[in-house]
């Protein structure tokens, strides 16, 4: 039988080569994990995106953010930018919305803001003519006055189309708020 001295003085070693196999569990787990994540990037039928779909997600959720996101003292800006990433009857319903936006935030004297939480590919519209991306924002209206801010999360339903070499929101839907 050991004396509990000698048990003592294993003890570093026993917590060593525990520590040491839970490295070695650890970097066998991350390759794994980094050549099944290489592989699906690589292959068509992965899960990884094409940089088309990339490009589109990425195109949705700066548009999306931009359609809530106003400050009064750029305003005129602000809604540039929106209006420039929208064709068809979401810029049509846009342009006729400008002074109403405006005029609510002066009265309501507040700012919109809204950053992107998420945005996933969602796949092609049944005739194929559009993508579709679902966009979680972290919305917030910041008000003068501290009582008067409240913050939210805006899941919306972009329809983007192709003009050329950009991405352009056509529609927008909200699909669910909390």
């Amino acid at each position: 039988m050991s004396s509990p001295s000698s048990v003592s003085a294993r003890l570093p070693l026993i917590t060593a080569a525990v520590c040491g196999l839970l490295v070695a569990a650890l970097i066998v787990a991350f390759v794994h994990v980094h050549s099944v994540s290489s592989h699906h990037s690589k292959s068509p039928t992965g899960y990884a995106v094409s940089g088309d779909q990339a490009a589109v997600v990425t195109a949705a959720a700066t548009e999306a953010a931009n359609s809530i996101t106003f400050s009064r003292k750029t305003f005129d800006a602000d809604y540039a930018r929106a209006l420039k990433g929208t064709t068809g009857d979401l810029k049509t319903d846009f342009e006729g919305r400008r002074a109403l936006i405006l005029s609510t935030m002066q009265d309501g004297k507040m700012d919109l803001k809204a950053t992107v939480g998420a945005a996933a590919y969602a796949g092609l519209t049944d005739d194929g003519k559009s993508t579709l991306v679902l966009v979680t924002l972290n919305a917030s209206k910041i008000a003068d006055a501290a009582n008067g801010s409240s913050q939210s999360v805006e899941r919306v339903q972009m329809t983007m189309v192709k003009v050329g070499k950009v991405w352009l929101a056509s529609s927008l839907s909200s699909v669910g708020v909390n």
